[in-house]
């Protein structure tokens, strides 16, 4: 009896071991799937990182240089120059670069579509540079099989590649002040072409009118007919080569008459043209900035809310987690302490009966409590324990040969 109270303490306290490996294999199948969760995040981030570089300015630079130089090249193997056109060693250079570049452009093109998938389809100007490098990809399998025939066709594929500097509208995106440029001059041409061109055609159409009747009596005279009178004032307000007219008006009529009339036309005509577009082109490049201003300012707040709220939910989450592993490593904790009460408890009461063992049972209690909470000095308590449960045997089976002892002797007499 007394060597298996010995066993079942040091069994039960092996089993609270047992609880505590399989607390580590929890922590260990945490860390597989934290190195997993690790591998995933990683995966993702190489993505962004890809998405980050073909994005960038300098990417963009470049494959604005290898759109230009595969627009030369295309050009160049056009040369129509025998002496050109019979230097192999050229020509081949020049075909060489022209896969090169075309090469990279289907690079470009791969890579977009492994980090946009479906949606690369959804743009345009996506569409438009596909069907350039399927020219491209096709000129270089006609040359590969029918390279000295049917001329005609390979220069109509080098004819639909030229196509591909429509693309260079990319360095507009490169530089803000291009594109508030181009915005306002979109926003004018849209806006106030028409007015424009109304009070334009009025003016001209007035000093056509005026011109004919000053100088339209003669028939030699270029004022004579109205539709060649549109044109000379046309050039007078356009101010092209008006002074080659002077002569003529100064020939069919009053001199001083046509040194005013001249004057007038061209410094109304041209104050009005030059005035007006360079007032509206101001107006719309304002009112660009201001949008483009407005609209700079609103990405940037709501870039900055997505990152106060993204923060805010890896806050949330970190102290939940922290929360709910403090919640169940106190729950298992007292758990385990109450099983071991219970098992000392019902030592306490069934077996040893000695007053004088209570205190050491009292004080193992509060020696495992203890090992509970100190993490730093596990292994050096267990030692205690399996010490002090050896001596609580010792000291029993001591007390009890002692007792047996006495009874043999009070049996003899």
């Amino acid at each position: 009896m007394y060597s298996s109270l010995k066993e079942l303490l040091i069994n039960d306290y092996f089993k609270f071991n047992d609880n505590k490996s399989d607390d580590t294999k929890s922590v260990c199948i945490d860390n597989e799937q934290h190195v997993y969760y690790n591998v995933m995040y990683h995966k993702k981030a190489t993505r962004d990182y890809l998405r980050i570089v073909l994005h960038h300015p300098i990417y963009e630079y470049f494959l604005t240089f290898v759109i230009i130089s595969s627009s030369i090249t295309v050009g160049l193997s056009l040369e129509t120059d025998e002496n050109n056109k019979n230097n192999n060693y050229r020509q081949n250079l020049i075909y060489a670069f022209d896969e090169i570049f075309i090469a990279i452009l289907f690079l470009d093109f791969s890579l977009k579509i492994y980090l946009d998938s479906c949606h690369y389809w959804f743009d345009w100007t996506n569409l438009y540079d596909f069907i350039i490098i399927l020219f491209g990809l096709i000129e270089i399998i006609w040359n590969l099989f029918f390279q000295k025939k049917y001329s005609a066709i390979r220069n109509l594929l080098k004819g639909f590649r030229l196509l591909q500097l429509i693309r260079l509208h990319r360095i507009i995106r490169l530089f803000d002040g291009l594109q508030l440029l181009t915005q306002a001059l979109m926003k004018t041409v849209l806006t106030y072409t028409f007015s424009v061109f109304i009070l334009v055609f009025l003016f001209i159409y007035i000093v056509a009118v005026i011109g004919q009747i000053l100088y339209g009596r003669l028939e030699d005279s270029l004022w004579h007919h109205f539709s060649t009178s549109l044109s000379i004032a046309t050039r007078l307000t356009l101010v092209d080569n008006w002074n080659l007219i002077e002569p003529e008006l100064e020939n069919h009529g009053s001199p001083p008459i046509s040194r005013w009339f001249l004057i007038i036309i061209v410094f109304v005509g041209n104050r009005i043209v030059t005035n007006v577009l360079v007032g509206l082109m101001i107006e719309s490049v304002s009112s660009v900035n201001d949008d483009y201003m407005k609209e700079k300012r609103e990405k940037k707040n709501l870039r900055n809310q997505k990152k106060r709220e993204e923060l805010s939910k890896r806050t949330t989450q970190i102290f939940n987690t922290r929360a709910s592993d403090v919640n169940s490593k106190t729950n298992r904790n007292e758990q385990t302490k109450e099983h071991i009460k219970s098992k000392l408890n019902w030592f306490h009461n069934e077996i040893i009966s000695p007053k004088d063992f209570i205190f050491l049972i009292g004080w193992l209690e509060k020696l495992v409590a203890c090992s509970e909470k100190s993490q730093i000095e596990v292994k050096s308590i267990h030692r205690l324990i399996i010490h002090n449960i050896q001596s609580l045997s010792y000291v029993i089976n001591e007390n009890m040969k002692k007792n047996e002892y006495k009874l043999t002797k009070l049996d003899d007499k």
